[in-house]
This record gives structure tokens, sequence and C-alpha cells, in this order.
């Protein structure tokens, strides 16, 4: 689904980012605190926002936000390169397959058409992508949860 009105990508683009970081750096068992992982979301998600804007092939800005999510890890982070691939291919994956899956749960479950999804106005474009964003919020405050209690136990 695309989205034209620029406020409404800025409004999904920057909280999936934020979250993105959280459950990447929580899935490769990585502590950061809050402000940096903010710090690298916003960052992640002002670029991937801009590579949004720009008149490129829809789909060639996946490649380009791993690239910017890997970098960004690496460099406010300082998380090693590797360590930076597997987070961003992980996040990236679970978001793909959470869009799947809410895909799936509306035209399957809810019987809305294609064609609504694809033909709807930029707002119920907005609404119908909240649950995977929801789906991946969720997963990451749960994993972050879950990453710094195990750290307080060893502690």
């Amino acid at each position: 689904m695309l989205i034209q009105d620029w406020h409404y990508q800025l409004i999904g683009t920057i909280p999936e980012a934020i979250a993105m970081v959280a459950l990447g750096t929580a899935l490769i068992k990585q502590k950061y605190s809050w402000k940096k992982i903010l710090l690298a979301g916003l960052i992640i998600g002002t670029i991937g926002f801009f590579i949004q804007q720009t008149p490129i092939k829809y789909g060639v800005h996946i490649p380009i936000g791993i690239i910017t999510y890997m970098l960004t890890l690496n460099l406010v982070l300082k998380l090693n390169i590797l360590k930076s691939a597997t987070a961003s291919l992980i996040s990236f994956t679970l978001v793909i397959l959470a869009e799947i899956l809410t895909v799936l749960v509306q035209t399957r479950l809810l019987n809305y058409s294609e064609e609504q999804l694809l033909n709807a106005n930029d707002l119920s474009k907005f609404l119908f992508s909240l649950p995977p964003l929801l789906i991946i919020i969720a997963l990451a405050v749960i994993m972050q949860i879950i990453l710094h209690r195990k750290k307080e136990d060893k502690d």
C-alpha cells in the first residue's frame, strides 16, 4: 500500500523505525538505553521517510533501508557490522511477516478486497497499515523487557 500523503508516511515511518531498532537490538541481545534506541530509530526513520519521498521504483527502498539501518546501528550504537546486519535483516523480515499476516487477515477473514486496500484514500491506507506497526511495537517492547530482566537477573 503506497500512502501518498507525507503526513501519514512520517507518522508511520518514525515509530516503525524506533520499534525496529528496539526489536533488532533485543533479538541480538544487545542492551541499550531507550535514549540511544530512540536516537537511532529517529535517524533511521527520518532517512527512511526521505527515501520514500524520492522517485525511485517501489521496492528499491527496502535494500536502501536495510543499508541505512545497518550503518546507523554501527555508527550510533557502535554495534559491529555483522551484528548490525543481523539485527537489520531479522527486523525487516519480521516487519514483512507482520505485514503479510495483516493483509491475509484483512483479505481472508475480514473480507476486504485487494482493490479496497489498494484504492483506499490515504487515511484508510494508514489505518490498514496500523496493525503490523502495532505488532512490531508490541514485539519490540516484549523483547526489550525480556532482555532487561535477563540482564538484571545476572547482575
